[in-house]
């Protein structure tokens, strides 16, 4: 008697995760026959059903059918859907077939992929530290089971979460222990009962954000980033590169080169609503002033203290009179960051968060029994924000001149832990593409320029020659503490540089526009970054040195900058959101200070009322701190010449 099989009726533990690059054989009824033949072999399925017929395979499994480029006739197959990975046979799949059919929970499944599990189970739970030494290698361990495209629908596999003792959904936790059992899995995350989900994804809009960002240049600056501004300027004033000195001076219409701008780190908070393009940065318009409104900023506090009063002093600034962090090392001269006056407090109290990291937009877990994986759709590293697509530069251990010559085009960014040693995430990696400016660090069959049509962007062509690091298919991995920064594209590097926005945009690349290609300098700014993050590693209060931690794993970009206000609302550790003792509704222009902004967790009732003593203190000490930086920036700012420097540091 042949029993027919409805797959409805029987459990199936498929994955759809595990093929989500595989597109499966359209037609597969020799497949399934086959499959039915080695079935019908098993002692126990003539036991219970004498024999099975089935014309498809159980929800969530699909075969993949390959044939030999040299030999077409020649084909294999290959089921994908269970959890522990493919399977490249008919005789290691039927196992797992007749477990689905007979399984009562008496007996485990006696597959080759369900018998290596317990084997890869660890007994113990070492507390060693994951090797931390950054590097950049070729991924060529299997892949913990790739995740969902970046702009994935997190809602097509939620994750059913546990709820911690702070009432927020602990989905790491949940997955780790996953992980930790010897389970192999690939799971989007959608965290819908968790006020951090809610908060990026439906007041934030953070996805909304994040499509904003990839189509806009990788010049302009993002939420969340530290940036340089020189706010000592007037209406009407500009910042020009003097052609005389090679100095950046501040221009008067009327007068000229008229003094020097100061330069302070800032937090970006609010961007400018309107598209614009490279021409807002036209140094020799005729214009006077711009009518550009600008980003909103806020000078950067001191971290590890809770005196903030540096942030209240936000400003709207022109994007000429603002740049890249990393850049502080060329437009500061070299300031000595022991010297109070050699620069801006804002300067060296963002320095101490170059040397830490944050992740944005968790969407999904993958597990391999060596290794789980969380990814992000951002990731902040120092003054940065990151995102798939974005061209980075990277400091390469495999070759040592490889500063500034190579960079990586981001395809995934993720939180790694070693489930052999520790349960902690001790970092992040960034997997992309590989190219650089030094043929001598090609892929032995790419030692020939990559066409511009093919380049992630044509504008990276200003820069040189490009080769490719690795064969089209190799991903290259590089350790988050050796990126460096992001590349712009050349014509703003020209202009922040060099050159003005007229020369650059009458032509295209360096090389076409008759300049060398070392006209833009890939190096630039580099020096920076490197002291930077030296100085975090060194003095940042939240590192431990004495475990050998030389970078901040922090929750999110609120307390990787300890902030405590954003446009004005709390955002730090004290901040409520409207909570009293008990829990009310969110105040939505709290949620939309910026994208990030922590929520807070309502451990414990609101704080009683200040004393009257209590408050005329705090009263004092906030007007002490305002008398402070008034008289410091009366000091600092009135500054106009290098002689003027020199009087106000004696």
């Amino acid at each position: 008697m042949v029993h027919i099989i409805n797959w409805s009726n029987f459990r199936s533990d498929g994955d759809p995760a595990k093929h989500l690059t595989h597109t499966s054989d359209t037609d597969i009824e020799n497949s399934v026959a086959l499959l039915v033949d080695h079935v019908n072999k098993h002692q126990i399925i003539k036991d219970r059903f004498g024999s099975v017929a089935f014309d498809s395979l159980p929800d969530n499994y699909i075969v993949v059918t390959a044939y030999g480029t040299k030999n077409p006739s020649r084909s294999w197959r290959t089921f994908y859907g269970h959890p522990g990975g493919s399977i490249a046979s008919l005789e290691d799949f039927a196992p797992h077939i007749v477990f689905l059919l007979t399984r009562d929970g008496s007996q485990p499944c006696g597959c080759s992929k369900c018998k290596k599990a317990p084997k890869e189970q660890k007994t113990s739970r070492s507390t060693s530290n994951i090797e931390s030494t950054p590097n950049a290698i070729h991924d060529d361990m299997e892949p913990a089971f790739p995740p969902t495209p970046m702009d994935v629908d997190d809602n097509e596999f939620p994750v059913n979460t546990n709820i911690d003792e702070d009432g927020t959904p602990n989905v790491l936790t949940q997955l780790l222990d996953r992980a930790w059992a010897g389970e192999h899995f690939g799971q989007a995350i959608a965290e819908t009962g968790s006020m951090h989900w809610l908060l990026e994804n439906e007041a934030a809009e953070f996805p909304d954000y994040l499509k904003r960002v990839k189509r806009t240049p990788r010049w302009q600056f993002r939420l969340g980033e530290v940036v340089l501004v020189a706010r000592n300027l007037k209406p009407g004033d500009k910042l020009r590169m003097d052609d005389e000195t090679g100095i950046l001076k501040i221009f008067s219409r009327a007068y000229g080169p008229i003094g020097l701008p100061i330069w302070e780190a800032a937090v970006v908070t609010q961007l400018y609503p309107k598209s614009f393009g490279i021409g807002i940065l036209d140094q020799h318009g005729d214009s006077q002033g711009t009518a550009f409104d600008g980003y909103r900023v806020e000078p950067v506090s001191e971290i590890g203290t809770n005196n903030k009063p540096w942030s209240t002093r936000y400003q709207v600034v022109d994007p000429l009179n603002m740049r890249p962090f990393s850049h502080w090392r060329e437009l500061i001269d070299n300031a000595d960051l022991n010297d109070p006056h050699a620069c801006h407090p804002t300067v060296r109290h963002a320095m101490l968060a170059m040397s830490s990291v944050s992740g944005v937009g968790r969407y999904h877990f993958t597990a391999n029994g060596q290794e789980a994986r969380l990814y992000f759709k951002g990731v902040y590293i120092g003054a940065e924000f990151l995102t798939q697509g974005d061209v980075v530069r990277f400091s390469s251990p495999q070759h040592l001149n490889s500063f500034g010559n190579d960079v990586l085009h981001i395809k995934h960014m993720y939180l790694y832990a070693g489930l052999d040693r520790d349960t902690e995430p001790k970092g992040f990696h960034l997997q992309g593409i590989g190219y650089t400016v030094d043929r001598a660090h090609a892929h032995g069959n790419f030692q020939r320029p990559v066409p511009v049509e093919e380049l992630p962007f044509r504008s990276m062509r200003g820069y040189g020659l490009w080769y490719k690091m690795s064969a089209d298919d190799t991903i290259v991995r590089v350790n988050y503490a050796r990126v460096l920064t992001r590349l712009g594209e050349d014509n703003y590097m020209k202009i922040m540089v060099k050159h003005s926005h007229t020369k650059v945009a009458s032509g295209g690349g360096a090389t076409h526009m008759g300049m060398p290609d070392h006209v833009i300098d890939l190096t630039y700014g580099l020096e920076g970054v490197v002291a930077a993050r030296e100085h975090s590693s060194k003095f940042d209060p939240r590192i431990d040195r004495s475990i050998g931690e030389t970078f901040y794993l922090a929750d999110d970009r609120v307390e990787q900058l300890d902030l405590q206000l954003i446009n004005g609302h709390d955002v730090g550790l004290k901040a409520r959101f409207g909570f009293d003792s008990a829990p009310q509704p969110l105040q939505e222009a709290h949620l939309k200070s910026m994208f990030r902004a922590r929520a807070a967790r309502p451990k414990a009732p609101a704080p009683a009322p200040k004393k009257s003593a209590e408050y005329e203190f705090t009263e004092k000490e906030m007007e002490f701190a305002e008398a402070f930086m008034d008289k410091y920036e009366a000091g600092y700012t009135q500054r106009q010449t290098e002689g003027d420097f020199d009087e106000f540091i004696s």
